[in-house]
């Protein structure tokens, strides 16, 4: 480069005769005076200065070289002109002529691509967004880094959980942090600190449960929720959420075996109170080995047991009996559902309903399922009664029959009956 008196020392390539300099990072201004000798290679050039500047090996450059455009650099663009660019190009022109109009590389365009049908004031809406996104990501990114290095720190410091959990509770007094954020702060599970404090109201609302399953064993939760939604206002939900975390649910019974498929005769429903009665015997048997039956009675329009009558022996004296007992409280039925035992085919039961006109109506031998109202009742009467207790006396099982009779009139609630118990049908349907 003969003819060059002041320069800039510069780090890079210097052309020969036939090309262009590349300027790089200057580094310092130099006289002729304190440069050595300059040796050109090809299209470099060496320059050695002498020691006291610091380098061995500088490029010489006049300071009037300046550096030329490339084509296709990349150039910061006005949202205007951004918008009106994807506006020519989503009009149909080529993605290579906007770019080259807007002297734009490809690339660039297609960073810009993705907004095409938004104005000016949207593209910069936008991009101040994904800018603000972007910086809160890098945020979230170096605190999530600091909570790990804290959390590994104190973890390292105190290997006590006891301990941990009392920094723990001082970061949700001092710093007003939620429990699990505390935890987690410390090393320390979610769980660690919570008491669960059940509600009085639930508490309330599974005494009432268990009082009841107690008074009646043979109910499940659609028995009980009837009373529950009159008496004690819940949900079916929540009382269902409560009733299985106490785990009063009844285990459930083994799937029975497929019978064949059987004809059921209907049954005309009873129209008003003590137009039919259902009756039958129930057979149990005393730990001492005695056996005893029990005589039922049930009105069928509201399934009142009317008599439940415990007998040493099943016999058509008893029965007339315990029928006769009936009719001077003032019960006499217009029509008796029965099986074909002896008992409802002796004299005595026959004279005593032709007595008091009653009709007589009996099942077909062999089919109990024509009097399903006492067949359900005695499975009811032994599931919650005889299965539960054991008794010494039959005077032991007709004072705790007497006690059931009455509960299950009262306040037993029946899904045939809209969800009322026997006498509350019967005295709603009553003043109708």
């Amino acid at each position: 480069m003969p003819g060059t008196t002041v320069g800039t020392v510069v780090w890079g390539r210097i052309a020969d005769h036939a090309g262009t300099a590349r300027i790089g990072v200057c580094v310092r201004q130099v006289s002729r005076e304190r440069v050595g000798r300059l040796a050109f290679a090809g299209s470099k050039a060496h320059a050695r200065v002498e020691p006291q500047l610091g380098a061995e090996v500088f490029i010489m450059t006049p300071t009037n070289v300046r550096r030329p455009a490339k084509v296709g650099r990349f150039k910061k663009l006005s949202h205007q002109k951004v918008a009106r660019m994807l506006l020519d190009y989503d009009c149909g022109e080529s993605m290579a002529s906007v770019a080259r109009r807007y002297d734009i590389s490809a690339g660039a365009f297609t960073h810009w691509k993705p907004y095409v049908g938004l104005t000016a004031k949207w593209l910069a809406h936008v991009r101040g967004l994904e800018q603000e996104n972007d910086y809160l990501n890098r945020r979230i990114l170096q605190l999530e880094h600091k909570l790990r290095a804290t959390t590994k720190l104190i973890r390292s410091l105190e290997t006590r959980r006891k301990r941990r959990s009392l920094y723990s509770a001082s970061l949700q007094a001092v710093f007003n942090l939620s429990r699990t954020d505390a935890n987690a702060a410390c090393g320390l599970a979610h769980s660690v600190g919570h008491q669960g404090v059940a509600q009085e109201g639930d508490k309330r609302l599974v005494a009432v449960m268990r009082k009841y399953l107690a008074e009646n064993p043979g109910d499940g939760f659609r028995g009980m929720f009837h009373v529950l939604l009159r008496d004690e206002n819940c949900t079916r939900g929540h009382a269902r959420m409560l009733y299985y975390q106490a785990m009063l649910q009844r285990r459930w019974r083994k799937k029975p075996a497929p019978l064949p498929e059987r004809v059921v005769r209907k049954i005309k429903p009873a129209g008003h109170r003590d137009q039919i009665w259902s009756m039958d015997f129930l057979m149990d048997v005393l730990p001492s080995g005695r056996r005893f039956f029990v005589f039922s009675a049930l009105d069928d329009y509201c399934r009142e047991g009317v008599i439940c009558r415990v007998l040493p022996k099943a016999t058509a004296t008893a029965t007339v009996e315990a029928l006769e007992l009936a009719r001077l409280q003032g019960r006499v039925p217009g029509t008796i559902r029965s099986d074909n035992g002896g008992q409802f085919k002796s004299a005595t039961y026959l004279h005593w309903t032709d007595r008091y006109q009653v009709r007589r109506r009996y099942s077909r031998p062999g089919h109990c399922e024509d009097n399903p109202i006492a067949e359900s009742f005695n499975a009811t009467l032994r599931r919650e009664v005889l299965d539960c207790y054991k008794f010494r006396s039959l005077a032991e099982v007709q004072r705790m029959l007497d006690d059931w009779r009455v509960r299950y009139n009262f306040g037993r609630p029946h899904t045939s009956l809209q969800g009322l118990s026997p006498l509350q049908f019967a005295e709603l349907h009553s003043i109708k």
